[in-house]
């Protein structure tokens, strides 16, 4: 619970402390509500995790500082003698002199004199630490703390907040009898940091079934002729089916969900281009691989372009598209868009080479990018440094926007009888964040464990 004790204020901070079962006495909750921790933590100073100060130093989390508290609480009556190492902020020794009261003392110690000069500054930030500086009752002194400071022993309760591997005897000796000192052991942190990747688990496992393929997933592939490659730890997903002589593999990556905000933008930036230059073809383009004297009419139900020759087209029935285009775009404008994803198609004939489609798919759209002829599977895959330079250096086709407007219609439709159409492009996005969530859910738990072991 120490991870979700976090506040909008140092009272809520304290409160939230105290909710979760980690402040359980009242002079603990008092004495930390009585030191604002927001004049010793430069950065979110009510989160509950520990905050950079500066000198390649960090403020404990302050559940850590509670902890510290309750623990030396028994030692720290009216009039006790105490001594903080590794002071850093001077929060923890502001906290401890509370609970001392004016006839007692807390010196902290750090070695560094730039963390002395800001202790004593975030205690001066407040009247009451004002005050305790000013009677001695909270004192900041630069001096190696595994000596500690022979000038105030000997101490009820000694506190050290740096790490060390042993327990040195000058300290040891400052201590009295009876008397409490508690250490800070190196790799304080990996228990911080398990409850919090335990936290992110707990939460992400709240959220949804990450090992259960949802319904409308499973559906899907029920009723397609596809069967699914998905192995776990790895980003790439592979669909693959038979369609007549050819094997069709249909390739995409949880890693497009991880850079969403990159590819997003460029994805906008590109549609716009492909628009541009839709427009401009219409104007210039004249045989070959470019033509002359077509209208596009917009997208089918099934998320492919709609092209008809010029003539086809009355400037009624154009008017009517531009009014149906228009609807469009103010339902577009209210409904956010899905993320891009990019997805490879390749479809391989026996011994008659391989057709490599580049696609993006969005909101059950497929746009084509590109599309290449290999006259082999594997100069298409090229997984040697030989075949991708022998891959760079080939004709593969010229880009799809260039193509002749209805010869892009009849690839589009020939994606689309084999089944890479507006339900795949629907569908895939949402397998990837069902699979981005199930991998991250492994990761969490693997480091997780490492931490722990």
């Amino acid at each position: 619970m120490a991870w979700r004790s976090s506040g909008y204020s140092n009272a809520a901070l304290v409160n939230n402390l105290v909710n979760n079962g980690l402040i359980g006495s009242d002079r603990v909750k008092h004495a930390m509500l009585n030191v604002d921790r927001g004049h010793y933590s430069p950065a979110a100073p009510y989160q509950d995790s520990p905050q950079t100060i500066g000198f390649s130093a960090t403020i404990s989390a302050p559940h850590m500082h509670a902890s510290a508290a309750e623990s030396l609480l028994p030692f720290l009556y009216p009039g006790a003698r105490v001594l903080d190492i590794g002071s850093g902020s001077g929060y923890l020794t502001h906290v401890l002199a509370n609970l001392v009261g004016e006839e007692g003392s807390v010196i902290g110690v750090d070695h560094i004199q730039g963390l002395v000069d800001l202790a004593t500054g975030n205690v001066s930030k407040s009247s009451g630490g004002k005050d305790i500086l000013r009677t001695g009752q909270a004192v900041f002194v630069k001096a190696d703390g595994r000596k500690g400071w022979k000038d105030g022993a000997p101490y009820d309760a000694i506190h050290v907040g740096a790490a060390a591997l042993e327990a040195h005897a000058s300290l040891i000796e400052q201590l009295k009898a009876p008397g409490r000192s508690i250490w800070a052991q190196e790799g304080q942190v990996d228990q911080e940091l398990a409850a919090k990747l335990q936290s992110e688990l707990d939460l992400e496992k709240d959220m949804r079934d990450s090992e259960k393929l949802p319904p409308n997933l499973q559906d899907f592939l029920d009723r397609s002729s596809f069967d699914i490659e998905d192995t776990p730890g790895q980003e790439e997903v592979v669909l693959s089916r038979q369609f007549g002589d050819e094997l069709i593999r249909i390739s995409f990556s949880i890693a497009d969900l991880n850079n969403i905000d990159n590819d997003a933008d460029q994805f906008a930036a590109d549609k716009a281009q492909y628009d541009e230059d839709e427009s401009d073809i219409n104007d210039v383009q004249s045989g070959g691989a470019q033509s002359k004297g077509t209208v596009t009419q917009g997208r089918t139900k099934d998320g492919n372009f709609n092209i008809a020759s010029e003539d086809r087209v009355a400037p009624a029935d154009r008017r009517e598209l531009e009014d149906e285009e228009s609807a469009n775009d103010d339902d577009d404008e209210e409904q956010q868009p899905g993320f891009p994803a990019r997805v490879s198609v390749t479809i391989e004939k026996g011994g008659k080479g391989v057709l490599q489609i580049e696609t993006m798919v969005q909101d059950g759209d497929v746009i084509i990018e590109n599309i290449s002829y290999y006259s082999t599977p594997e100069l298409a895959d090229a997984k040697t440094a030989e075949l991708d330079w022998s891959k760079r250096n080939l004709y593969t086709g010229p880009p799809f926007g260039n193509l002749d407007q209805d010869l892009q219609l009849l690839m589009e439709r020939y994606l689309d009888e084999r089944g890479v159409n507006t339900e795949l492009a629907l569908w895939l996005p949402e397998y990837i964040d069902f699979k981005e969530q199930r991998e991250y859910l492994t990761w969490l738990s693997n480091v997780k464990s490492f931490v722990d072991t």
